[in-house]
């Protein structure tokens, strides 16, 4: 919290939920083991905030500094700092704007097996997104004009999920809808899956290198767009092509 709130009279209370409104860059908010920290005002995050296990809901964060744990980040978030799933699964709602006028912000999720960001029908909009090697980018949502850099593997559910930009491991899987557009993706040693009853659709991008496969009864690949020295395997699936 915001050290200028320390200097209290012996005995005075403070209920930080309503007062709290900037943590400074020197100072940590540590939630854990179930709290619920709902916060009644915009917070200013020029420090650390830390969740094991824990919620923070308000209406407005502006994260300048960190978020770090796994739990729920309940609020929009104006991040020009780092978000990091670390810990376990770190949930988001809302919409995580990952840039002002003069920064961007990154989204991170950590290098240990179970690191997942999980999208709850999220919109992140622009910044960087990187998903290490170990971690998952799970759920349903817009990831809008957002750099990825995946390593790790991006996997919709069945509500379906939108990326603007990615490389490494999609996966479309659970009877999904998932579509990509954008920039050129660069999936050199990648894999992009759709597996079965779900469907991937291009939105016009090009996909250079890398496998793409298409498997399981009612799997289907549509869209335009351009699938360039692609390795591709079709079994009991559907090659659809759409003009724009």
């Amino acid at each position: 919290y915001d050290n200028r709130i320390v200097g209290l009279n012996f005995g005075q209370k403070i209920d930080l939920q309503e007062s709290l409104e900037t943590i400074s860059s020197t100072a940590t908010l540590a939630l854990e083991n179930g709290q619920h920290f709902a916060a009644s005002n915009l917070i200013t995050n020029q420090g650390q905030i830390r969740l094991d296990d824990a919620k923070l809901s308000s209406v407005f964060v502006v994260n300048e500094g960190k978020i770090v744990g796994n739990g729920d980040l309940d609020t929009h978030v104006i991040n020009t700092g780092v978000v990091t799933a670390s810990g376990g699964q770190l949930n988001l709602g809302s919409v995580i704007s990952n840039s002002d006028l003069f920064e961007t912000g990154t989204i991170e999720v950590a290098n240990t097996y179970g690191d997942v960001l999980h999208l709850n029908n999220t919109h992140i909009i622009g910044g960087n997104l990187n998903v290490a090697e170990n971690g998952q980018v799970v759920g349903s949502g817009n990831i809008d004009g957002v750099l990825v850099a995946n390593q790790g593997k991006i996997v919709s559910d069945s509500t379906g999920m939108d990326i603007d930009f990615a490389s490494g491991t999609i996966l479309s899987t659970d009877g999904s809808n998932m579509s990509l557009q954008g920039q050129p993706l660069q999936n050199d040693g990648g894999l992009i899956r759709v597996d079965q009853g779900s469907t991937l659709e291009l939105k016009g991008i090009t996909v250079i290198q890398g496998a793409v496969e298409v498997v399981g009864n009612g799997s289907v690949l549509s869209g335009y767009g351009t699938l360039d020295n692609i390795a591709l395997q079709v079994s009991e699936g559907t090659i659809t092509a759409n003009v724009n």
